[in-house]
């Protein structure tokens, strides 16, 4: 599986995951409203990003990206 569809599947679980805090009702007992919600909002944005990032990678050449973020890499460790 390249790198693409992973980005998009482990999206896909993280929105899953955010759908199921909200579904069930143990996490209610468990959590509170706050740290629930934080967890739900997260993993929402999260997979959307995730899905996003995927999709793009799909349609897009990603060597750019790489060597520019390589270069900001090395320059913040000084080599």
């Amino acid at each position: 599986m390249n790198s693409n569809k992973k980005y998009i599947c482990i999206g896909l679980i993280f929105s899953g995951i955010s759908f199921l805090i909200g579904q069930l009702h143990i996490f209610y007992i468990i959590l509170p409203d706050f740290i629930k919600g934080f967890l739900e909002g997260f993993s929402i944005s999260l997979g959307l990003i995730l899905i996003l990032f995927g999709l793009y990678c799909e349609s897009y050449d990603l060597k750019k990206i790489r060597n520019y973020k390589s270069k900001i890499f090395n320059k913040v460790l000084g080599k």
